[in-house]
């Protein structure tokens, strides 16, 4: 197997992983208790935004795509940066959940709703 196709294989490998896992967690929150919760999804979306965001490489004269801040940080710190956004705007939906924002996740909003 070639180089190029390894890394094609592995790359393909590593995002169906990563949407597995979200897809279980929204199926154990889901499938398994009926409660319609937004939030996971948009909280998930917000820390690959940010990771995406901070790992991505400065705008260069060559190449024809425009990035918004382009921080090219190492490995482990867009990581961790996600898990402080996706933490941040799940704390901020969590505290407003009554306020009828997408997670519902209080048994007595949820039960109040009805």
């Amino acid at each position: 197997m070639s180089d190029a196709s390894q890394f094609y294989v592995l790359t393909l490998a590593t995002l169906y992983l990563i949407t597995l896992i979200g897809a279980l967690g929204l199926n154990l929150q889901f499938g398994s208790t009926g409660i319609w919760n937004f939030g996971f999804a948009v909280s998930i979306g917000a820390g690959g935004y940010a990771a995406a965001v901070l790992s991505l490489g400065a705008v260069t004269e060559a190449s024809s795509q425009e990035y918004i801040f382009g921080a090219s940080l190492p490995f482990p710190l867009p990581w961790l940066a996600a898990i402080v956004a996706g933490s941040v705007v799940s704390l901020a939906m969590e505290r407003s959940a009554c306020e009828g924002y997408g997670a519902i996740t209080r048994p007595s909003c949820y039960l109040s709703s009805r």
